[in-house]
């Protein structure tokens, strides 16, 4: 046998070189462009009334596929606060787009708040934008982590039941069995979906034991 080399076997690892250290996520230069802070400080043009009203119309804005419901809501909006559509517009597109940039970011809507008023006006932010922030931040968060389990399988967004009793069927007579029907409503990628289950009582039971142990974990 070839005996070992000691001297090769002595030499150190070279050290691994450390990572610099993650720079925490902020509203930036590039996303608040001279555009979106000059539609933002559009808002300041509309009605007082209005701008405290504003979630009214920016809530039906965030969801991520729009529909007839936003329009509505606009026109309405705009009769009841007597606004222009084209002056709300560009306060609802630069509030939609900023809203949901800092749920991605996963920006807390103290941060949100303070990276904002470093380059907006700081009273509009206090007043108006931090607190449309604050209320979205929840939903919007919830939406990515939907979003991202329905992509890559069913996702559980709801439930319903009712309680039957099986009288006979062409099977027998006489069964008078209880049985549960529970529909799950799932969602599957782009897609609404819903799956109605049958369950006896004894599997009724089962499922609220392993429901149970689930939440003590």
């Amino acid at each position: 046998m070839m005996p070992m080399n000691r001297e090769r076997e002595s030499m150190p690892l070279p050290a691994r070189k450390k990572k610099p250290p993650t720079k925490p996520p902020e509203l930036d230069d590039a996303t608040l462009s001279s555009d979106l802070l000059a539609d933002l400080q559009r808002i300041e043009a509309l009605p007082a009334a209005a701008q405290d009203a504003l979630w009214e119309v920016v809530e039906p804005n965030l969801a991520k596929k729009l529909d007839d419901r936003v329009e509505v809501t606009v026109t309405r909006f705009c009769r009841t606060h007597q606004v222009s559509p084209d002056d709300l517009a560009p306060c609802i597109r630069a509030l939609r787009f900023l809203l949901c940039h800092g749920a991605h970011l996963a920006l807390p809507p103290e941060r949100f708040a303070e990276d904002l008023a470093r380059r907006a006006a700081p009273a509009l932010v206090d007043r108006v934008i931090a607190p449309l922030y604050a209320r979205a931040f929840s939903q919007l968060r919830r939406r990515l982590v939907v979003t991202s389990l329905a992509e890559h399988g069913k996702l559980v967004m709801g439930v319903d039941w009712r309680l039957d009793t099986v009288r006979a069927s062409q099977d027998g007579q006489r069964i008078d069995a209880e049985v549960a029907q529970v529909t799950f409503r799932y969602q599957e990628g782009a897609e609404s979906r819903r799956v109605t289950l049958q369950l006896l009582p004894e599997m009724v039971e089962d499922l609220l034991r392993a429901c149970a142990e689930m939440l003590e974990r």
